[in-house]
């Protein structure tokens, strides 16, 4: 599969076709142009930054939006897995990385007040795709796939939220013994 058949499955992902699903998981040299993807949609991401003359800025969004995609992906995986999935992980990040082509409209994020909402529109728009992956893919029923999707955002969330809790505790601890 050449960049150019790549990207028109990615949009086919991203509008939830199976077949162009199908198609990618069969192809295992298709890895290479998931990974371009994932450049391609954290260049994108990072464009608004670029334009505001933060060169070095675009580059490390580029970079950091591979390793947190392929991080994210791995806890997707594993949950798959923990839950019952069936395949390995080389077939559902390339398939995965493939649907990350969404990001490209963090590009808008740019666009005064409604450009706040844009990743977090991507954010959701990913997730949804990534529970038809997952269906597909794993082999989960949609329940199951659901909670493959839900189960690492509310980690996360959770982390977030102990961390925030650990920080204002701190602050107040801090301010008590001084007094």
């Amino acid at each position: 599969m050449n960049i150019k058949q790549s990207l028109s499955n990615a949009f086919e992902i991203a509008k939830l076709n199976t077949a162009a699903i199908e198609q990618v998981v069969k192809d295992e040299n298709a890895t290479s142009e998931g990974i371009t993807i994932l450049v391609i949609a954290g260049l994108m991401s990072g464009l608004p930054m670029l334009l505001k003359g933060q060169f070095f800025s675009l580059i490390f969004t580029a970079v950091g939006y591979v390793i947190i995609a392929t991080l994210l992906i791995g806890l997707l995986h594993l949950t798959a897995i923990l839950l019952g999935g069936s395949t390995n992980f080389m077939v559902f990040y390339r398939v995965v990385c493939h649907a990350w082509i969404i990001g490209v409209l963090n590009v808008f994020a740019i666009i005064p007040i409604i450009g706040k909402l844009i990743p977090l529109l991507t954010t959701l728009g990913i997730m949804a795709i990534c529970v038809v992956i997952v269906e597909n893919v794993h082999g989960l029923s949609t329940p199951k796939s659901i909670a493959v999707v839900i189960i690492p955002t509310l980690l996360r969330v959770v982390i977030f939220l102990l961390k925030f809790f650990a920080i204002i505790s701190h602050g107040i601890l801090k301010h008590l013994v001084f007094l």
